[in-house]
């Protein structure tokens, strides 16, 4: 992150800004990026590798599109704001494999196709250029699964880790008056889910996702 907000300011550098832009108002954008997402299993009970030993630890990359809108306040140079953005990404997985075996006996899959995030925005106006920090919450359709071939009992079909916080930091560049070109780099950040497995009383798995997201964003203020 340090290194795009490092880039972005060398550009602005270049750009001449010294012409004042304000950004205040409502907009509306798209952005396209990239993503990956990190997914992580700990056996809690020593079900299969371990006492509070990572079980699983897999992930999957994928292109994002992204759509928001928002509304800044200008106060002098502090930039204000207020964002909804919706960004999509086929970031689904499915792994077959078995701990200390040869066989593969357990099907996992981690789920996830979209986020809906709320965040909000603070930036400082230099010129045409505004670097910002931003943070908020996110909801989403993250899903995880643990199958085990015939044992039912000891699985887990669905553990629902839907929620996130995010954060991150990213910079905008006015063109003119309406338009806007920038880069983000995003943290969803959605915790530790802990389940019993399907037997209720016996084995649990925790499930932790992270997902890091760049992506390079367009907005058109009103």
């Amino acid at each position: 992150m340090k290194k795009i907000l490092l880039a972005a300011t060398a550009f602005a550098a270049m750009s001449g800004v010294a012409s004042a832009h304000d950004w205040s108002g409502p907009y509306v954008g798209a952005a396209v990026g990239y993503a990956d997402r990190d997914t992580a299993w700990t056996d809690i009970d020593n079900d299969w590798v371990g006492f509070n030993t990572l079980a699983h630890d897999g992930g999957e990359e994928a292109t994002t599109f992204s759509w928001f809108g928002g509304y800044n306040l200008q106060v002098r140079n502090f930039v204000f704001g207020g964002q909804l953005d919706l960004t999509f990404g086929d970031l689904k997985q499915t792994d077959y494999f078995c701990p200390g075996c040869g066989v593969p006996e357990i099907r996992l899959s981690d789920d996830l196709t979209w986020m809906l995030a709320a965040r909000a925005n603070v930036g400082y106006s230099i010129g045409r250029f505004l670097p910002y920090a931003t943070v908020g919450y996110s909801w989403s359709d993250m899903t995880s699964s643990w199958y085990e071939d015939g044992d039912l009992p000891d699985s887990w079909p669905e553990v629902e880790n839907e929620d996130a916080i995010v954060y991150g930091l990213g910079g905008q560049f006015a063109v003119n008056n309406k338009i806007a070109l920038g880069v983000e780099a995003l943290r969803y950040d959605f915790g530790d889910e802990t389940e019993f497995n399907n037997a209720g009383t016996t084995y649990r798995m925790t499930v932790g996702t992270e997902v890091d997201v760049v992506r390079f964003t367009g907005t058109y203020g009103f």
